[in-house]
């Protein structure tokens, strides 16, 4: 650890005060919510020959403009002060169809105030991990699910990291956070830079591990023993992945079957495949703990063993 520490002791923590309007408005307008877009323009034109250190945050800003919206205590004053929150439904119209996201949601908030209270929460800018545990969801996908039946509009997930960025408190809890653990936050920097090489680097890579895996059959047994047990462990899943598989077109289920034999597909057909699977737990989110649950257990089996 202190080896990693001294190598690293150049490591500038915290660094909000780059991250200022003028900087903003000049290389990452295009990321504002139209509000704060027009009120970071003003407040810019407002203080020319000015310092920076006259600038609010952009943190400030945000929160200046959206607390109106953190007093609003109706579903419909938020919109008579926020047009652009006109389209938004009430969830209490809901609650039959969402049967069991309303059931969770009813331990911390009423149906009725849930359109509301989601809309300040999203735009106070609370990180998606802690509105999913505030309301006692699985996973973030019950939260997206939510917001797009309800026609809750969410900023652009890089303006969030913007707006994070640019708060100098904040990011000085980030940053003793990250001094506390940088063995970790090292370790999923060389992580991330792997994740983002070229393209070309990806198929390469892509290529190493077939060549790996025909090099050593008994590890491709041993995943495809884990993947057996772990279905046979999730038989609620299997059923409900049957019907819906039976919902697919004809040329869906013609390449998913090319698939199940093994038959090699072409880029196109590769991206059905993808699209087919992604929508399948899409449309069931709440089957991800299930199936995670019961994977880490046929591991554990397979180790034993």
């Amino acid at each position: 650890m202190q080896s990693i520490q001294h190598r690293n002791s150049n490591i500038n923590f915290g660094a909000a005060k780059d991250i200022n309007l003028r900087y903003i408005l000049e290389k990452r307008a295009h990321l504002l919510p139209e509000r704060i877009l027009t009120n970071v323009q003003n407040i810019v034109e407002r203080t020319q020959g000015m310092s920076i250190e006259c600038l609010p945050t952009l943190k400030e800003v945000h929160n200046d403009t959206f607390r109106p919206l953190m007093s609003a205590e109706s579903l419909e004053q938020a919109k008579l002060i926020f047009p652009e929150f006109g389209d938004v439904l009430d969830f209490s119209l809901f609650t039959k169809k969402f049967s069991r996201s309303a059931r969770v949601i009813e331990k911390t908030t009423p149906p009725e105030s849930f359109s509301l209270d989601c809309l300040k929460k999203i735009w106070s800018g609370m990180p998606q991990e802690e509105i999913v545990r505030q309301y006692g969801f699985s996973c973030r996908d019950v939260v997206a699910k939510l917001c797009k039946a309800l026609n809750i509009p969410k900023p652009l997930n890089n303006y969030l990291v913007l707006l994070k960025s640019s708060d100098e408190v904040g990011n000085q809890m980030i940053a003793a956070e990250t001094r506390r653990h940088l063995d970790v936050c090292i370790k999923n920097l060389k992580l991330a830079n792997i994740a983002n090489k070229t393209p070309e680097a990806r198929v390469k890579q892509a290529e190493s591990m077939r060549n790996f895996y025909v090099n050593h059959p008994q590890r491709r047994e041993r995943i495809a023993e884990i993947s057996r047990l772990t279905w046979e462990k999730c038989p609620e899943i299997r059923a409900a992945k049957a019907e819906y598989f039976d919902s697919l077109t004809p040329y869906q289920k013609s390449i998913m079957s090319k698939q199940s034999y093994g038959i090699a597909l072409t880029a196109e057909e590769k991206r059905i495949v993808s699209s087919v699977h992604k929508k399948f737990w899409e449309a069931h989110p709440e089957f991800r703990e299930i199936y995670a649950a019961a994977r880490t257990a046929a591991v554990r089996e397979i180790k034993e063993s």
